[in-house]
Formats: structure tokens, sequence, C-alpha cells
């Protein structure tokens, strides 16, 4: 084979090699902190690993861009904008623990975020009572003077807790880590 073809080619091997070596690079980049940029929700968030995603989002009759963080089929959460306070979101959650309609505890209720226990009976398809207990937490960051992010956690429905304590535990961390573009 002729020399300069042989050199050629070598060097295009080093440079496939040193492409796959910077994927490798990338790859762990995306894990860290990522921004957040739908319009309505923006900030930083390290996803740890989790997937994220821009979504349109309904509650209370109002449509919200939001984004999705989602860990597995039974564990994630939504970011969206709101009018609502830490108190409001708070007392919500104490009415459910003092209501006897609900079997909810608070774990702890600081810096923001409500952390609860729940437990919730649903009908199955076959129409059989189906208990599930888990735990999901509400976190709301200061967007501005009149109003801020909500953090809401749901399970494999929006109704639903988490039911792994460890699925949980990853998601709050997740949440704890956003921060307003605005801070």
């Amino acid at each position: 084979m002729n020399k300069g073809l042989k050199s050629g080619l070598f060097a295009l091997a080093l440079v496939a090699l040193a492409a796959c070596g910077s994927d490798d690079s990338t790859d762990s980049a995306e894990e860290g902190a990522r921004g957040i940029d739908t319009g309505d929700v923006k900030g930083e968030i390290d996803l740890m690993g989790a997937e994220g995603g821009e979504l349109s989002y309904g509650v209370s009759g109002n449509r919200y861009k939001a984004y999705k963080v989602e860990i597995n089929e039974n564990a994630e959460m939504i970011i969206f904008p709101t009018d609502k306070s830490f108190e409001e979101e708070k007392g919500a959650i104490e009415r459910r623990v003092a209501s006897s309609s609900y079997d909810v505890e608070i774990i702890s209720a600081k810096d923001g975020c409500i952390f609860f226990k729940e437990t919730k009976e649903n009908f199955s398809r076959d129409k059989k009572k189906v208990e599930k207990s888990g735990y999901g937490f509400i976190r709301l960051v200061e967007k501005d003077d009149k109003s801020n992010y909500i953090i809401k956690s749901n399970g494999e429905t929006p109704v639903d807790p988490i039911l792994k304590r460890a699925d949980v535990d990853k998601l709050l961390k997740i949440a704890k880590s956003f921060k307003s573009k605005n801070e």
C-alpha cells in the first residue's frame, strides 16, 4: 500500500477516535445543569441523569407552557408558573391533613417546599378498590413580584403519589436544584 495512503488512513482513524472521546464528554455534560426556557418557565435545573422536556400543561382551567422531569414511568414532576404563594399551597395540604376524606401526613414544610406522605384509594379497571401509599411534594420558587414557579410531583398519574421513597428523594433533590433566572 502507498505510504501516503497509509498515513492518511492513520490520520483519519485518529480523528474518528478523537470524535468518540468528545461524545463521551458531551454525555456527561448533559447530565449536569440545564437551562429551561419554555417562554414561561426559565431557569437552571440539574437533571442528575433524569429526562426532561417542554410541554403544554393545564391546571384549574388555565394552560401553561411547562417543563416535565421524569425519572421513570411512576415518578415525575412538572414546573409551571403560578400566582399562588407558598402559604396558599401549604394551606391546601394542611386542609387535606385535617379532612377525613384524605389520608395525608406532612413530613416537612420549610424553605418553600412541602413534603408529604399520602394514601389514596382508587378503583381499578375491574372496579376493585386499590390503595396506593406514597409520597409527594410541592416546591415554590419565586419568579417575580407577582408570580412564582410551582414544582409538583406526580406518580403514575397526576393524582397518584410516588410509591418509592428513593424515587421521590431523587426528584426532590432535582427540584431543589431549580433556580429561577431572576435569582
